[in-house]
């Protein structure tokens, strides 16, 4: 009678820790969807064209009375921007809104910031980079998972890079784990787009 007692509670434990294994299995299935829907979702670029931003400072000539034409800028000038999760509201209904002012978080070289946009200064060959961090607590659990891209991409000034999630309640709101940014590779003369 104890042997099919305990029979009984093994196979119980062993359900039990199927249920769970199959849980964790849909879980993980389910934040590689999520990564991948961000993946393709994180650059929603509206190219906005406007005035060419061109102005002297950003133009290294050659030589005087040479061409216009522009060489690869120096580190010091380039367009860069680090931004961050937010610590409370992330979002302003559709897209994420970030921290751009405090922390970590920068916007150098003409990048500006602008109700979840990032905003490019020019044209120009760009490494853009995201990081999220879900987190979820199951069976009295932290479960975290972060998710890195990043890409060389060509963008008209003006261009508004944006993130979109499908589950923006499970991201964490740590600067270390959830941040996205760009900088300028390249600027690209006119005559070579």
């Amino acid at each position: 009678m104890e042997r099919r007692h305990s029979v009984t509670a093994l196979a119980r434990t062993q359900s039990f820790l199927h249920r769970t294994a199959c849980f964790l299995t849909v879980l993980a299935l389910l934040l590689l969807l999520i990564f991948a829907a961000v993946t393709f979702q994180l650059l929603i670029i509206v190219m906005e064209r406007g005035d060419r931003h061109q102005g002297e400072k950003d133009t290294v000539r050659l030589s005087p009375g040479s061409s216009s034409k522009q060489q690869q800028i120096p580190d010091v000038m380039k367009p860069c921007a680090i931004i961050r999760a937010p610590c409370c509201n992330n979002t302003n209904g559709k897209y994420l809104l970030w921290e751009h002012e405090q922390g970590m978080a920068r916007c150098l070289g003409g990048f500006h910031y602008s109700d979840g946009d990032l905003v490019v200064p020019r044209k120009g060959m760009y490494r853009v980079f995201l990081q999220i961090t879900f987190a979820m607590n199951c069976n009295m659990t932290q479960w975290k998972k972060s998710l890195h891209t990043t890409g060389i991409v060509y963008l008209e000034a003006k261009s508004r890079l944006r993130v979109k999630s499908s589950y923006p309640e499970l991201i964490i709101s740590d600067e270390n784990f959830v941040f996205f940014g760009a900088e300028l590779v390249t600027e690209l003369p006119d005559s070579e787009i």
